[in-house]
């Protein structure tokens, strides 16, 4: 499936795969009256097909899902790549933003992170899983 307009986009860390599972069950096969939700990521990329796809999701996309980790945040293509896109289609209110706290990380902490002023899903001070 290509991204569109009516899908969700995820963002999440390679290494936190286990919070896209997570996630993935969870939302299951969701629906929002007659608004079937179909959910992508970067693992719907086919073989052989450019990854360059993958950054179309986080421009054509009208909502996306961000799984906040340390990892997501030190991530070099989610810090280039993605969050710029997603945070300047989220100002122009062309898309809409959901972020979960996965794990205690910058967003959680405070203001340090333009995330923090946006209300997450749950409470930022109790993420799914405290970081060691």
């Amino acid at each position: 499936m290509s991204a569109s307009p009516g899908t969700l986009f995820i963002s999440y860390s390679h290494e936190d795969g286990k919070w896209l599972d997570l996630l993935q069950l969870h939302l299951g096969d969701v629906r929002v009256g007659d608004l079937e939700i179909s959910a992508w990521d970067d693992r719907s990329i086919a073989p052989g097909t450019s990854g360059t796809r993958n950054r179309s999701g986080a421009r054509v996309c009208g909502r996306a899902i961000l799984i906040v980790t340390p990892h997501f945040l030190r991530s070099k293509f989610i810090r280039t790549e993605e969050l710029p896109r997603i945070e300047a289609r989220y100002k122009l209110k062309a898309l809409e933003l959901f972020w979960i706290p996965a794990e205690a990380s910058l967003a959680t902490s405070g203001d340090e992170h333009w995330l923090s002023s946006i209300q997450c899903v749950g409470d930022p001070k109790k993420p799914w899983r405290v970081s060691p």
